[in-house]
């Protein structure tokens, strides 16, 4: 959807809207079109009232009932490749991340901003496992990259519910590696069903400490018993994504995960679409290429420089329901964020459930 339009430069704020019946407001949420194709993006996540199945705040540990296992690059087991817990009592505790020697020259070692982050997470800590967090110390740690870190949620049921979305709060950096979050509903024996959440992101991409990640899961789990849910940390990949032929170092960095939840799909859901290697929202420049939003469009030497720009973004009805007169609508603000026009795109008079627009 892409409304055209010059603009003056100042401030840009672009929203989804959209009529749902029986109720007042929508969630706000950001998925992929595809359900092999998550991108965690950036943003806020609004959440209304929604029964909540199943949840693990790590207040007290990892449950004694997951399995966490870690393996070599040819998935044989290697005891020290697993996930740690930080709490508020644990050497490191809750106020460190990743011990990395490049996480911490970059990053100070900064943890996870979750919800519930000072009562205690988890953490995949790939380059501490491969360097023990000292210089010039690459392939001298307990368990030398590549390897392979898995944390299994116990037996979950949930044959009494349809509609079912989980989330959890993630913050990740990457090198040579593939983020996975599996499914099982035959309680573990297979796990056919893989969700590849960070793919398309650039090598050494690192998220926001407050990202959360959102996926609707009811075609997978929805009335199952017998499930279990695995968050999988596979540094057996190269720079290209693909799997290292050698075996030799490839994977690194870190994955913390907090606040894990399975709740009830909400009615009305809208999401925002994330193409491979582009911003979610899309600027064409006088007619040229995308640009990305975040661009400065400024006054110089007190004239005004005038553009025209069109914006595109792509949207998923993420929720149970129908949605209605779905539009893209763009706030043109001043700088001291007052609205100065509005334009809408052409409304899509229906989307259903599970489908995009772009």
């Amino acid at each position: 959807m892409k409304p055209s339009f010059t603009l003056l430069g100042a401030v840009l704020c672009l929203t989804w809207t959209a009529n749902a019946q029986n109720t007042k407001s929508l969630n706000t949420k950001e998925y992929s079109s595809g359900i092999n194709n998550y991108k965690p993006l950036s943003g806020n996540h609004q959440t209304g009232n929604q029964t909540i199945y199943f949840s693990e705040d790590f207040s007290n540990g990892i449950p004694s009932n997951w399995t966490n296992q870690g393996f070599d690059f040819n998935l044989n087991p290697i005891a020290p490749a697993i996930f740690e817990y930080r709490g508020s009592n644990t050497n490191p505790d809750v106020n460190i991340g990743s011990r990395d020697y490049y996480s911490t020259i970059h990053y100070d070692g900064a943890p996870i901003e979750s919800p519930t982050a000072n009562n205690g997470f988890v953490i995949f800590d790939s380059g501490y496992l491969d360097n023990l967090g000292l210089a010039n110390n690459d392939q001298n740690g307990s368990a030398p990259s590549p390897h392979v870190g898995s944390l299994t949620t116990d037996t979950l049921d949930f044959t009494s519910v349809s509609h079912l979305e989980l989330k959890f709060n993630s913050h990740f950096k990457f090198w040579g590696t593939h983020l996975y979050v599996t499914f099982s509903t035959d309680a573990g024996l297979s796990y056919p069903d893989t969700i590849h959440f960070q793919e398309g992101l650039s090598q050494t991409f690192r998220t926001n400490p407050k990202s959360e990640v959102v996926m609707n899961v009811s075609s997978i789990i929805g009335n199952k018993d017998n499930v279990r849910i695995r968050f999988v940390f596979d540094g057996r990949y190269d720079e290209t994504g693909n799997l290292n032929s050698d075996g030799l170092k490839t994977g690194a960095f870190f994955w913390m995960l907090d606040d894990i939840e399975l709740r009830r799909l909400p009615d009305y859901a809208i999401g925002i679409v994330k193409e491979h290697g582009h911003s979610e929202i899309k600027m064409a420049y006088n007619g040229d290429t995308d640009w990305p939003l975040g661009n400065r469009f400024t006054v110089t030497n007190g004239t005004n420089q005038t553009r025209k720009l069109s914006f595109g973004i792509g949207a998923i009805n993420q929720g149970k329901n129908t949605l209605h007169n779905v539009k893209l609508k763009v706030d043109y603000l001043d700088n001291s964020n007052n609205i100065l026009f509005t334009e809408f795109s052409a409304a899509t008079s229906s989307l259903l459930p599970g489908a995009s627009i772009q």
